[in-house]
């Protein structure tokens, strides 16, 4: 299931970083002008597009031809036309972790090499994206890299969290001690008064009961 799921996640960034390469895809269609949907269809000669089915419509557009990408625009595709379109890719062998919908499909070949269509029923038009094998493993490289930076950054900043969270704990051990201290001098003194005047009392005391004896003695020999 893990692995499942990695699979999942590194065919996202694949399609972002296509969707990002492929300046001409916009949502609900590539946003071609008028005079873009005359040009003529040349399809490209290179290892990429020599992997794909080759459209049979005559008008379209190559946005992005290079060992890496292929990128091209289709015009004046059906529905139909598009849903043999992906029978033929997958005839290809583009069937490796695919998953489909009426306006998407991707998937990819045994090679690694990664597919992503896009069709627009209001436009008719669709989109071909392929991305090289040694491309999507730079792209997995760079997602696995960036994601030990962000998992060393968050430990990193949590470990200062931590940090901070001790020392404030130490100070606030310190300031209770501190106070603790303080309480403890002040009972002292105050049990220190208390001796003090117990003893003054009990010198008073002495002082009264030695004088009363005087007096005795005193009228003793009046």
């Amino acid at each position: 299931m893990k692995k499942r799921l990695m699979k999942r996640r590194m065919l996202i960034v694949s399609l972002v970083m296509t969707l990002l390469l492929s300046s001409v895809l916009v949502l609900g269609g590539c946003g071609c002008s008028g005079s873009d949907k005359k040009e003529s269809l040349n399809w490209p000669t290179s290892n990429l597009a020599s992997l794909l089915p080759k459209p049979s419509q005559s008008k379209g557009k190559v946005s992005m031809d290079s060992e890496s990408y292929l990128s091209v625009d289709v015009y004046g595709v059906s529905k139909e036309d598009y849903k043999s379109y992906v029978e033929d890719c997958k005839e290809k062998g583009f069937t490796v972790d695919y998953n489909s919908t009426d306006s998407s499909y991707s998937a990819k070949d045994q090679n690694g090499n990664s597919l992503m269509l896009y069709y627009s029923e209001s436009e008719e038009e669709m989109s071909i994206n392929l991305t090289s094998s040694s491309q999507v493993e730079k792209t997995k490289a760079a997602n696995e890299k960036y994601k030990a930076e962000q998992e060393a950054k968050k430990q990193a900043e949590e470990a200062a969290k931590a940090e901070q969270a001790k020392q404030q704990a130490e100070e606030a051990a310190k300031a209770e001690q501190a106070n603790q201290q303080q309480s403890n001098n002040a009972m002292q003194q105050a049990n220190d008064a208390i001796q003090n005047y117990n003893d003054t009392v009990r010198q008073s005391k002495e002082l009264v009961d030695s004088y009363s004896n005087l007096l005795d003695q005193v009228s003793k020999f009046q």
